[in-house]
């Protein structure tokens, strides 16, 4: 399975078929597993998690192995690109608490359940909402 949606100004990919060697690039990189383990290294040093965001021109790979993911490619100077590098603090990854992605995670699992175009773009915009609205700090440091 290989879907490829573009939302706004961001990429999102659904696949059991990603093989990505170690790379770095200059977009933000949230990656979400369908039900085990990510298998996924960032600087050199396996993560075990279910989701993770991956900062910008940090090294990492990662391989689906046969199973479904979600990542989503996010340009760092879009307003969901503000929140993800908030939550980041400066870090190059921020795990996700498992009791914080369990509703995306089972939104992910109905998407694929129902394997219909409509229920992947459901998918797709829950969770740019879910982050669009994460709390993001609004002060001046002037």
């Amino acid at each position: 399975m290989n879907l490829i949606i573009k939302y706004d100004r961001n990429f999102m990919a659904i696949s059991d078929r990603i093989e990505a060697d170690r790379h770095r690039h200059w977009l933000l990189q949230l990656f979400l597993s369908s039900q085990k383990d990510l298998n996924i290294e960032v600087n050199d040093q396996r993560i075990l998690c279910s989701a993770i965001l991956v900062n910008i021109n940090t090294i990492h790979m990662f391989q689906a192995k046969g199973e479904p993911n979600f990542t989503m490619l996010v340009d760092p100077t879009s307003e969901l690109g503000r929140r993800f590098k908030e939550i980041l603090i400066d870090q190059p990854f921020y795990v996700f608490p498992e009791h914080i992605i369990k509703d995306m995670q089972q939104a992910f699992n109905h998407a694929l359940a129902k394997d219909r175009k409509d229920d992947y773009l459901s998918f797709a915009r829950s969770t740019i909402s879910f982050f669009s609205n994460w709390p993001m700090k609004c002060f001046d440091d002037r």
